[in-house]
């Protein structure tokens, strides 16, 4: 499954129905998506940051620590 596919099936289900174990099973699901692209691996992980932790309140990292400075600009998106 890729993130398009998995985007379409996510939004045919209704959000109430999800419980915390369908969580768990999505997250593990996607770690094993070896495929990805890393755009789409950001989108992934602010989505996820969003879930556990709402919105992004934390300092913006300085601007030599790319992969810092991605997740963040990911979950602040």
């Amino acid at each position: 499954m890729d993130i398009e596919e998995l985007s379409m099936l996510l939004s045919t289900m209704d959000p109430a129905a999800y419980t915390e174990a369908d969580f768990k099973e999505a997250t593990e699901r996607t770690r094993g998506m070896k495929h990805l692209k890393d755009e789409a691996r950001l989108q992934l992980y602010g989505l996820y940051k969003q879930a556990l932790e709402g919105d992004n309140t934390t300092p913006q990292p300085w601007a030599v620590e790319f992969v810092a400075k991605a997740k963040w600009n990911a979950w602040h998106e």
